[in-house]
């Protein structure tokens, strides 16, 4: 049960978690509202094993809520009592929040992470060709957000996964083969893979370049610039990187558990390069 007398904290959960970039985004902002509070990276076991025990003891603690990544988006979903209409769509939960009577209620801001900075490229997404490239709870949350595009696209390595994120919005997606598939035929290209993370394969080059006056929105941001975006830049397209997307879906946090309004998305994401290049 959350305390009103206490300071407010929350975490992030995941396993691993080490890497987190949450609770300096967080700390950053409790600090620029004058705010005090706590947001901290806790690392729950992959196995799942200790996940409800772990939440319950929060919850006791009087946590505002959590952040939920790798690999419990599922298991939030299924111990939530009641769900809010993104993550039911999504089908995983990516933040968990406690109420004053005791329960839990899941979230999906992913959604609000991809639709965010789309917006202000596309602010009306309606006329335009998407391809969404991946078949994970990224790529789901990704669907969802722009399931309003004009022409939305899914491609994956395995046919029946992209299928699946097809499904998500109601089968209102068309299927495309990756290696047919040509970034100049749609005005957005979503990379919802970690294709193209430090020391992993690269995202395909034939998809890094959408149409003129497109974007190429790179979810990886490790490294801060991968290839795939440095090449869509190159050629004169927007891009929309990882870090536009993590900002986004934690101001939902922000506002819930903390009560302020986070500061402003490019301060924020200047504070966050500065953080990875001293990292790096």
């Amino acid at each position: 049960m959350t305390n009103a007398l206490q300071p407010p904290f929350a975490a992030v959960i995941g396993d691993p978690i080490a890497h987190s970039l949450s609770p300096a985004l967080h700390a950053f902002w409790l600090q620029r509202a004058g705010v005090r509070g706590t947001y901290a990276a806790l690392r729950f076991e992959a196995d799942g094993s200790t996940f409800p025990a772990k939440i319950a003891a929060l919850q006791t603690l009087g946590a505002r809520g959590v952040n939920v990544t790798t690999p419990h988006k599922d298991r939030a979903l299924q111990i939530a009592d009641d769900i809010e209409e993104g993550a039911s769509a999504v089908g995983a939960a990516n933040m968990l929040t406690f109420t004053e009577a005791g329960r839990i209620v899941a979230a999906n801001s992913d959604v609000a992470g991809v639709r965010t900075p789309v917006e202000r490229v596309f602010p009306d997404i309606s006329a335009s060709r998407v391809l969404i490239v991946g078949a994970g709870g990224a790529a789901r949350a990704a669907a969802v957000a722009l399931r309003d595009a004009g022409a939305l696209s899914i491609a994956n390595r395995t046919r029946s996964k992209a299928e699946e994120v097809a499904g998500v919005i109601g089968g209102g997606a068309a299927v495309r083969d990756i290696d047919t598939a040509r970034g100049e035929n749609f005005d957005l290209v979503v990379n919802a893979t970690t294709l193209g993370m430090r020391g992993g394969p690269s995202f395909p080059e034939h998809l890094c370049v959408p149409s003129a006056g497109g974007a190429f929105f790179e979810m990886v941001y490790n490294p801060l610039r991968t290839k795939a975006a440095a090449r869509a830049e190159g050629a004169g397209r927007h891009l929309i990187d990882g870090l536009d997307m993590l900002i986004a879906q934690a101001a939902e946090a922000a506002r819930r558990w903390f009560g302020i309004e986070p500061a402003p998305a490019d301060e924020t994401k200047a504070m966050l390069i500065r953080l990875l290049e001293a990292r790096a």
